[in-house]
């Protein structure tokens, strides 16, 4: 059971600006959408790094606002995930009786031989481990599968399988976290209703949010309480055991050697958070690379003489000085499921 120390708006002294309902932000969000398309923004975009984008609003400056996955599909698994399904002081957590949700741009293949139920033989029947998908049934169809939330998908509750095939040769280096639990999947449009939706519902008490707002040259922007941080921790603060995860985003870095951002040379690559990112009751999770030894024998703590840093994964902190990302896991080269079926 997750247990929340809830953070509200108020709390910040500074902030003058006053809270907005999900409702009203919905309303002012799908009207934005229909000016920028109007204007001639594109609804669907591909980034050169790969990268799926879907407009969803205008930011506090009238840009457009695109929201992008967080993530790259084809990269091992040095998460140590076995550890976590081996019971230590009476308990077990390798997700026994645990439904996760998880947002993102499309779906999970959900026939992939991953999410078989642990130490199923790979020539046996699928066991599915999908309980919803979606509230919308006009956006969920076998079309709307995606890598991304595939990969993601594998990555929370991945299980390798018994024996392995020409598709899957690295099957036995794959493992999720959570390799019992279960999983609900949801579109990423009006993401924001969905939470409060999937909060409500109380079938879960975790929620993967593995996407973020692409952010725009506008320094001033970043890190400063937002109205997508609002609603997050005003749904976490009425529903107490109810825990957001979200990635930190991986912009960091040049891409393809274009500085797209003044936080990127000037500030060192800090001050780059971005919507729920700054929330303060979501859980933020940053990226470092395990992969120092081997594939199969990862780097073990202490990390002393060990470069576990990654050159892209976002730094805080928040304006009014709290310190992001909360966590950091593995986030480089790891292998999980893809559409096609095999580990990738």
């Amino acid at each position: 059971i997750v247990f929340v120390l809830c953070l509200q708006w108020s709390e910040v002294k500074a902030q003058t600006k006053q809270p907005i309902s999900v409702e009203e932000y919905t309303k002012k969000q799908n009207k934005a959408i229909e000016r920028l398309l109007k204007e001639g923004y594109p609804r669907l975009i591909k980034q050169k790094n790969g990268e799926d984008a879907e407009l969803v609003g205008e930011l506090e400056s009238g840009k457009p606002m695109y929201i992008t996955t967080h993530n790259n599909v084809n990269v091992v698994n040095a998460l140590d995930a076995n550890l976590y399904d081996n019971p230590f002081d009476g308990f077990s957590i390798d997700g026994t009786d645990i439904n996760i949700a998880m947002i993102d741009n499309l779906f999970p293949r959900r026939t992939h031989e991953l999410f078989r139920l642990p130490n199923v033989p790979i020539t046996s029947r699928i066991t599915n481990r999908f309980n919803a998908f979606d509230i919308d049934d006009a956006i969920f169809s076998s079309t709307n599968i995606g890598s991304h939330p595939t990969h993601i998908a594998g990555t929370i509750m991945g299980n390798r399988v018994v024996g392995s095939t020409s598709s899957s040769p690295d099957n036995l280096l794959v493992r999720g976290v959570a390799i019992k639990s279960t999983l609900d999947a949801y579109h990423w449009k009006d993401h924001f209703l969905k939470t409060r939706y999937i909060a409500e519902a109380n079938t879960t008490n975790i929620l993967n949010k593995s996407f973020g707002v692409i952010l725009q040259n506008e320094p001033a922007t970043f890190g400063r309480y937002n109205d997508l941080a609002f609603i997050a921790d005003d749904v976490m603060c009425k529903y107490p055991t109810f825990q957001i995860v979200k990635s930190v985003g991986n912009e960091r870095i040049a891409v393809n050697g274009i500085v797209t951002h003044d936080q990127q040379t000037i500030l060192g690559g800090y001050d780059l958070l971005e919507s729920e990112g700054i929330a303060k009751n979501v859980l933020v999770v940053g990226a470092v690379n395990l992969n120092c030894k081997s594939q199969t024998s990862p780097c073990q703590p202490p990390f002393i003489t060990e470069n576990i840093g990654t050159s892209f994964s976002s730094y805080g902190p928040t304006d009014d000085g709290r310190i992001k990302p909360d966590v950091v896991t593995h986030g480089y080269q790891v292998k999980s499921s893809t559409t096609i079926g095999s580990v990738n």
